[in-house]
């Protein structure tokens, strides 16, 4: 499932995250400045692994990371069903 999937339903939407399209779009901007702040620790030094898309990613879009989210702290379903659902393996 990709944020696309179900974007243009609005009742499905709200369901499955709890924000409207118009909240989550306005979360969207503080999500990605996060984002960019997690490339140092809270030390304030420089992290090892940066984050990032590969080409193969479940979650490929910084829309599809947020839905991901926030349908995770929403539903809180067990990572199997969490994996199935967006088409991950447990490692990912």
């Amino acid at each position: 499932m990709k944020f696309q999937d179900v974007a243009n339903n609005q009742r499905e939407f709200l369901a499955m995250t709890g924000y409207t399209l118009k909240e989550f779009r306005a979360l969207l901007p503080c999500f990605e400045e996060s984002l960019l702040e997690s490339k140092q620790t809270l030390e304030g030094s420089e992290r090892k692994h940066q984050l990032s898309s590969y080409k193969n990613s479940p979650l490929p879009t910084l829309e599809d990371r947020l839905f991901f989210i926030l349908v995770y702290f929403k539903q809180y379903p067990t990572q199997t069903l969490h994996g199935r659902t967006f088409e991950m393996t447990q490692p990912k």
